[in-house]
């Protein structure tokens, strides 16, 4: 039987003006939370343009918050999908390190890396992205 693997992983430190919900009383962990625009502009899209950060909190919705133990990475639940993971040198909300301790601990086939894109790559770096998945296809093919 496969090992779960867990890591605590940390939140950047400032959450500026995230809102987290507690729908099962404030004493218990919160059971959501939304992205502020202040953290959206200072780690999330910090390198795209104005207009797709406008538009980014004008779209922004809750995310659930899942416990420690509802999400286990192992060879059973995931190991027969073909992986590939791009790591994002100036993600904020990911750091370099937590992306390739992911890599390790749930090895995907490829890994790609870009420099100078933030946590949405798609929009800081379409074209590096565009290619990354084209090597990414004819690799998996």
């Amino acid at each position: 039987m496969a090992k779960p693997r867990a890591k605590r992983v940390q939140p950047p430190r400032d959450e500026m003006d995230n809102v987290y919900e507690y729908e099962n009383g404030p004493d218990k962990p919160p059971t959501s939370f939304r992205f502020g625009p202040k953290f959206l502009s200072a780690n999330m899209y910090q390198l795209c343009s104005p207009e797709d950060l406008t538009l980014a909190t004008k779209l922004v919705r809750p995310v659930h918050s899942y416990k420690a133990d509802e999400i286990l990475l192992s060879d059973v639940n995931y190991g027969s999908v073909r992986r590939a993971f791009v790591i994002s040198h100036e993600d904020k909300v990911w750091s370099s390190e937590i992306q390739k301790w992911m890599c390790e601990n749930n090895p995907p086939d490829i890994v790609k890396e870009i420099h100078g894109s933030d946590h949405m790559v798609m929009l800081s770096k379409p074209q590096e992205l565009y290619l990354s998945f084209i090597e990414i296809a004819e690799y998996l093919d």
